[in-house]
């Protein structure tokens, strides 16, 4: 876990801790002075003499005792919700759909074969700043539909500049293999896609196998 989910987590744990320790406190504070009127020689309803008035005045004390803690709850609440929207905006990033640096480059070798390099060091940083939504933000740069029959994947979109796009992916792809393999319902394709191995994807395009022929070097003027 990063150091900043750390930072965060600690925040939200003070938040809490503090908020609610001050509510118990203030809880204790009203309920010794509740006892402490029930305490007093004033006549209680056990006692002869006993007036309606002086039971509507505790009534009265016990229905503002319990507003009190009510508006306080409500105060904590509040700014515990307005402590996390602070953290969120500080300290969460918002999801990177499309990545801020080149992290596959694509070279056609003929119509049907395109040499795909990754760099696996950008790959790791788009990933790392996106790892409190990573599972979000794959399902949402490429949906697609898993097909029983022929145990391929049917690409339903692909955003722009998008790790998926950059790799050369498009809308309207079948994909049909990685590294010779059939896909299996439920599996992971996304995270197989990006994992940062050499690779062949054999796509179907307009009626046309095409295949992404992907190896990864550190960075781009660094190979590995």
């Amino acid at each position: 876990m990063s150091k900043t989910m750390h930072f965060i987590y600690l925040c939200l744990f003070v938040i809490f801790f503090v908020g609610f320790g001050f509510v118990a406190m203030k809880q204790a504070d009203l309920s010794k002075k509740y006892y402490s009127y029930l305490s007093t020689d004033e006549p209680t309803t056990n006692q002869p003499g006993t007036s309606n008035a002086q039971l509507e005045t505790l009534n009265k004390k016990l229905t503002e005792q319990q507003q009190e803690i009510s508006s306080l709850n409500d105060k904590i609440t509040e700014l515990t919700q307005s402590g996390l929207a602070d953290l969120s905006d500080k300290y969460m990033p918002a999801p990177e759909f499309a990545t801020k640096e080149p992290v596959f480059s694509i070279r056609e070798e003929s119509k049907q074969t395109f040499k795909v390099t990754g760099f696996t060091k950008p790959l790791a940083d788009w990933q790392q700043r996106n790892e409190l939504f990573f599972e979000y933000v794959l399902q949402k740069i490429i949906p697609f539909e898993y097909d029983r029959r022929t145990q391929s994947i049917a690409v339903l979109d692909v955003m722009e500049n998008s790790v998926f796009y950059q790799m050369g992916l498009r809308k309207g792809d079948r994909i049909l293999r990685v590294n010779g393999q059939p896909f299996i319902k439920g599996m992971d394709l996304r995270y197989k896609l990006i994992e940062p191995k050499n690779k062949k994807i054999q796509i179907m395009r307009d009626k046309q196998n095409i295949l992404l022929d992907v190896a990864y070097q550190t960075t781009a003027d660094n190979p590995a």
